[in-house]
C-alpha cells in the first residue's frame, strides 16, 4: 500500500494538531525568554559577572537532555494512565509547575538569597523537558507516518513565535505576565489534544 498524502487543509483544520502547535509556541516563547532575559537577570539583578551569567544560562539547557530521556522512559512505562491522560499530565507539569516557579521568583528578594533566586529561574526551563511526554509525543501519535510533516509546520510556527518573542518579552517581563503564555497554551492543549491518529493519518491508497 502507498501512503496517503494529506492536504494542508486536512492537517491545518485538525484541532488536535493545533493543540500541538500552540503548546509548542508557548514552550518556545519561554525558552526565548530564558535566552534573552536570564543573562540580564543574572548580571543586573544578582550581580554575577558576564562569564558566570553565561555559564548559568547554559546549565538548564544541558540539563534538558537527560531530563528529556528520563521523561520518555517514564512516559512509555507508565501504565496506570491512558495515553491521552499522560499527554495532558506531562505537558501540564511542565507548564503549570514552571509557571508557579516563575511566580515564586516575584517574592524572593535576590539580595537576601542569590542562590534561591538563581535556582528558581533555572527550574522552569528544566521542567520544559517534560513536554517530550506531552505535545511532542502527541504530534507523533496524532499524525503517525506524517509526523515529519507536522513537525515541519510546527517548527515554522516555532520560528514565528521566536521572532514575536523578541519584541514581546521586553513588554511582558517587568510584570511577569509572560507566565500567562505558558498557562493558556497548555489549557488549549489539554482540551483539544488526543492520543489517537487522525483519519488522514490512517488512510492508505
Amino acid at each position: 500500500d502507498y501512503l496517503f498524502q494529506p492536504s494542508f487543509r486536512d492537517v491545518l483544520t485538525s484541532k488536535a494538531v493545533w493543540a500541538v502547535f500552540i503548546a509548542a509556541m508557548g514552550v518556545y516563547f519561554v525558552l526565548q525568554f530564558g535566552g534573552v532575559f536570564s543573562p540580564q537577570y543574572y548580571t543586573s539583578v544578582l550581580g554575577y559577572s558576564p562569564s558566570i551569567a553565561g555559564t548559568l544560562t547554559i546549565i538548564p539547557m544541558i540539563a534538558l537532555l537527560p531530563a528529556r530521556l528520563l521523561t520518555g522512559i517514564v512516559s512509555d512505562r507508565l501504565s496506570v494512565l491512558s495515553e491521552v491522560a499522560k499527554l495532558r499530565l506531562f505537558n501540564s507539569l511542565a507548564s503549570f509547575i514552571g509557571a508557579a516557579f516563575f511566580a515564586i521568583v516575584l517574592f524572593v528578594r535576590p539580595s537576601a538569597n542569590d542562590a534561591a533566586a538563581t535556582a528558581l529561574i533555572m527550574i522552569p526551563f528544566v521542567l520544559l523537558a517534560l513536554t517530550s511526554g506531552g505535545f511532542q509525543k502527541a504530534a507523533v501519535l496524532i499524525s503517525r507516518e506524517h509526523a515529519p510533516f507536522v513537525f515541519s509546520v510546527m517548527h515554522i510556527f516555532n520560528m514565528i513565535s521566536l521572532l514575536a518573542a523578541t519584541f514581546l518579552i521586553p513588554l511582558l517581563t517587568p510584570d511577569n505576565t509572560f507566565i500567562i503564555v505558558l498557562i493558556i497554551s497548555n489549557v488549549f492543549f489539554t482540551i483539544f489534544v488526543k492520543a489517537e491518529p487522525e483519519e488522514w493519518a490512517m488512510q492508505k491508497v
